[in-house]
C-alpha cells in the first residue's frame, strides 16, 4: 500500500496524491489444489479476482483465473488459463488469455493522472484495447547429445492489431567453456519475414566470459562482440565490460564500463561512443547509517544488517567465512548486507586479537535478522591484565607441568612446561598458591605493571 511514483527517471520525488494498494491471499486445500484471491484498489479503480492451481500428478498442472475491474464507468473482465507438462527431458506448455469490455488493473492506472481522455478525444489508454493472447510451446533434450530444442507459437490480438509468430531455438554445449545458441523468429502474418541469430558463449574463468554473434532481420545483418568480468558484488573486486556492436551499413556502437565495490561505496563508470557522439557516466552509491552510538558509511543496505561492537580495533570481521568489514578504532563495524530470515555466521579470528585483549563473549556468532531489521553482535573484546609467569619450586627447579595453581580471586590454572603458566586478571601485587602434593603448598608473589607491555614474561619466581 502506498502512493505510486510517476515520471520515474524524469522527475525526482514525483508521486500520486492518491493511495493505492493490493492484497493477495493463497490457501492450500490439499496437496494438489491451491486457491487464490486478489484485490487491487485506488484512484477510482477496483479490481478483484479468483484463481486455482491444480496439480494433475504425472499429467502436469493447470492454472486458471478470472478477474473483474471497474474504473470510472468502465467495466471489464479477464480470463486466463495455463497448462504445463514436464517429463524427464520433455516440457510442454499452453496458455490463453482473454479480455472483455474495458479491463483495467493497478499497473494501468497507478501511473496516470487526469481524465480518461484528453480534450481531443484521444484515448490515453491505448493498451486498454481488447487483448487476447495464445501461446503454445515445447522443449526437449535428447539423451544422446547435449543439445536442447525449443519451439513456440504466439498469437497476440490488441484491438485491431494482430501478431502471429513462431519461434525456434537451439542450444548446445560444445565444450566445458564454449556453448552455441541459435534462434529464428517467423512472422506468420507477413510470410517470408524471418529473423535469425546465432552466437557463441565463451567462459575464460570463474568470473570472465565473452559472447560473439550475429543476427539478420529486415534485410540487415548485425554483429555483437563483448567481454565481461563479473565481480559478483563482492567487496574489493573489479567488474568490467567491453562491447562493440555494428551492422553491414557501417554503423558501430562501442562501450566500456568499470565497477568496484569499496567498503564505503559502490563506484561505477561507463563510456559509450557512436560515430562522433561520446557519452560518459559516473555513479557512486552508498549509505550512511547512524546506529549503536556511531555513524557508518557503507555500501547499499540489503534486506538486513548487523552492528558489530567490542570487536577490538582494526580487526577483520568475517561474514559467512569471508572478510567483509574491518572494525574501527572503537571496535565497531557495520555488516550492511544480510539475507533476511536466514542464519548468518559472524566471527573474528581469535589469533588476530592483539596480546592483552580477550573476546569475553566468544569469537563466533550465528544471527538471524528480519526484513529491514538489524542485529547487534557484541564480541565483548576487553583488555586483560595478563602475563606469562615463570615459577620455580623451593628446590630451584621448574614446577612440573600439570600442577594446579590458584591466583586467589582468579580462575585456577595448570602449570605448563619449563615452569611457565599464563595468568590473567592480574593486580599490582599478586600471590599465587601452588599445590605440590605430598610436599605441601607453596606461594609465589610477584608484581605486575598494567601500564607496561600487554603480556609480559615475569620471572623466574621462587615459590616458597
Amino acid at each position: 500500500m502506498g502512493a505510486p511514483r510517476i515520471n520515474a527517471g524524469l522527475r525526482s520525488f514525483d508521486y500520486r496524491s492518491q493511495l493505492f494498494g493490493s492484497a493477495t491471499g493463497r490457501y492450500g486445500l490439499g496437496n494438489r489444489l491451491t486457491v487464490e484471491g486478489h484485490l487491487e484498489a485506488g484512484g477510482d479503480l477496483f479490481n478483484g479476482g479468483l484463481g486455482i492451481i491444480q496439480a494433475l500428478g504425472p499429467l502436469g498442472s493447470v492454472t486458471a483465473s478470472a478477474s473483474l475491474s471497474t474504473f470510472r464507468g468502465n467495466e471489464g473482465t479477464r480470463l486466463s488459463g495455463q497448462y504445463r507438462f514436464d517429463l524427464n527431458r520433455f516440457s510442454l506448455f499452453a496458455s490463453v488469455e482473454r479480455e472483455y469490455g474495458r479491463y483495467f488493473d493497478l499497473g494501468d492506472v497507478s501511473s496516470f493522472r487526469g481524465p480518461v481522455t484528453d480534450p481531443t478525444g484521444a484515448d490515453l489508454f491505448p493498451r486498454r484495447s481488447k487483448r487476447s493472447l495464445e501461446r503454445v510451446g515445447l522443449s526437449f533434450r535428447p539423451e544422446f547429445d547435449p543439445v536442447s530444442f525449443n519451439l513456440a507459437y504466439n498469437h497476440l490480438q490488441l484491438g485491431d492489431s494482430e501478431i502471429r509468430t513462431a519461434n525456434f531455438g537451439v542450444r548446445r554445449r560444445i565444450s566445458n567453456r564454449i556453448s552455441f545458441r541459435g534462434d529464428a523468429l517467423f512472422d506468420l502474418k507477413r510470410r517470408g519475414d524471418v529473423a535469425v541469430s546465432a552466437g557463441l558463449d565463451i567462459r575464460f574463468g570463474r568470473n570472465t566470459s565473452a559472447f560473439t554473434g550475429a543476427d539478420r532481420a529486415n534485410g540487415r545483418t548485425n554483429y555483437n562482440v563483448s567481454v565481461n568480468g563479473f565481480s559478483g558484488g563482492r567487496q574489493n573486486e573489479l567488474g568490467y565490460s567491453v562491447a562493440q556492436r555494428g551492422n553491414d551499413d557501417g554503423d558501430a556502437f562501442r562501450s566500456a564500463s568499470l565497477n568496484y565495490r569499496l567498503p564505503q561505496a559502490f563506484v561505477a563508470g561507463s563510456i559509450d561512443q557512436t560515430g562522433k557522439n561520446v557519452r560518459g557516466s559516473l555513479q557512486v552509491e552508498g549509505s550512511v547509517i547512524a546506529a549503536g552510538k556511531d555513524v557508518f558509511v557503507a555500501n547499499r543496505v540489503g534486506e538486513g544488517f548487523a552492528i558489530v561492537k567490542n570487536a577490538g580495533p582494526g580487526l577483520d570481521i568475517l561474514q559467512g567465512g569471508r572478510k567483509i568489514a574491518r572494525s574501527n578504532s572503537k571496535g565497531r563495524a557495520l555488516l550492511s548486507s544480510l539475507e533476511a530470515f536466514s542464519e548468518t555466521r559472524v566471527a573474528i579470528d581469535p589469533t588476530s586479537l592483539p596480546a592483552g585483549l580477550e573476546a569475553e563473549n566468544g569469537t563466533d556468532f550465528r544471527i538471524v535478522t528480519g526484513r529491514r531489521r538489524a542485529a547487534l553482535v557484541d564480541f565483548g573484546v576487553r583488555k586483560v591484565n595478563s602475563a606469562i609467569v615463570v615459577i620455580m619450586g623451593p628446590d630451584g627447579k621448574p614446577i612440573p607441568a600439570g600442577t594446579l595453581i590458584n591466583l586467589g580471586s582468579g580462575e585456577p590454572g595448570l602449570m605448563g612446561y619449563e615452569g611457565e603458566v599464563f595468568l590473567k586478571d592480574l593486580k599490582a601485587r599478586n600471590s599465587a598458591t601452588i599445590d605440590l602434593g605430598a610436599a605441601g603448598k607453596c606461594t609465589a608473589t610477584f608484581p605486575y605493571d598494567a601500564r607496561g607491555e600487554p603480556q609480559p614474561v615475569i620471572g623466574p619466581i621462587i615459590c616458597s
